[in-house]
This record gives C-alpha cells, structure tokens and sequence, in this order.
C-alpha cells in the first residue's frame, strides 16, 4: 500500500461492488517513509558507503517489518537488506553469498556507529 492511501476506503468500495459478505480483509499494514536525516538511515548510508557501495532510497510499500513496527513504535528506523528487493517474497526470491556478506559487513558498521552515536562514545 503506497504512502497516503486509504486501504479503508478501497475495502469500502469494492465491498460495496461485490456485496455483502464476499470481501473479507484479513490485515491491512500502511506505508511508513523514514527522512534521509534519521540517525538509522545515516547509520545505514555511511556503512553502506564504507563497504564500497552506494546508498538508494527506496519506498517499501507493506514488504518490510519496518511498515508494522512503525504503528506503535516510536524510534528511529529504516529497512535495509541485501539481495533484489522486486523479488521479495516471491518465488524467485534468492540472494547470493557475496550480497549477504556485503549486508552482514554493512550492520556491522551500522549498528557500531549507530551505538556510538546513540551513547556519545564518538564525541
């Protein structure tokens, strides 16, 4: 579900065009956007800079555990994960061994910088 849209009022109309009790919605899960400036997010980029990689933004529209945290808590976070995120849960869904690795490398630094900026330790 993309940023902004009303999942209510979908449901709402086409349960109105299929009648009464043909439409059941099991879960809906809105979109979160996290800014550039978010201390995970800048955490995220300049690991992902000192791997040897380049950072995108990308807006992840209901694939992400991020877009169900983000309902109830209030903290700083982004999604990050190796591999080709078009295929996420699909049936072509893979990941190669050096993409992993890259990701593995990428938290590692994310989450010692991210702790150092949180504890002032970098200061």
């Amino acid at each position: 579900i993309p940023p902004g849209f009303d999942a209510g009022a979908l449901v709402a109309a086409l349960s109105e065009r299929l009648g009464p009790d043909t439409l059941k919605v099991v879960n809906t899960v809105r979109a979160c956007r996290v800014g550039r400036n978010d201390p995970v997010v800048r955490a995220l980029s300049v690991a992902i800079r000192a791997e040897g990689g380049s950072p995108r933004a990308k807006v992840k529209t209901g694939t992400s555990d991020m877009n169900t945290l983000a309902e109830r808590w209030t903290v700083p976070m982004a999604t990050y994960g190796p591999g080709d995120s078009s295929l996420d849960h699909s049936d072509r869904e893979h990941i190669k061994l050096s993409e992993y690795l890259f990701g593995v490398g990428v938290l590692t630094r994310a989450l010692t910088g991210l702790g150092e900026h949180l504890t002032g330790e970098n200061r």
